[in-house]
């Protein structure tokens, strides 16, 4: 079966769930960067609600570069409990 296609856009939603407290909505790209950046504000995770719009933008951005990475580079994951760092099964 083919996998379908994923969008940038699509993937910044994702990562934001790592930063907010609600997922930016599917249009959010279409939005000012006025309106973007007061919705990041208001809804930045306990941890990042000090952090600037630019700063928790800026994750977001670095953890969508990761997974855009990681389905260029992969074509699936491996499941193993292999612990990598000691060789331990």
């Amino acid at each position: 079966m083919a996998k379908e296609k994923v969008s940038y856009n699509h993937l910044m939603v994702l990562a934001s769930g790592e930063y907010l407290i609600e997922y930016l909505p599917d249009n959010w790209h279409e939005w000012s960067e006025e309106k973007a950046n007061k919705f990041v504000e208001e809804h930045a995770w306990e941890p990042f609600e000090d952090w600037s719009a630019d700063e928790v933008w800026g994750l977001i951005a670095q953890t969508t570069n990761l997974m855009q990475k990681c389905i260029e580079n992969y074509s699936e994951v491996d499941h193993g409990h292999e612990d990598r760092n000691s060789g331990v099964a």
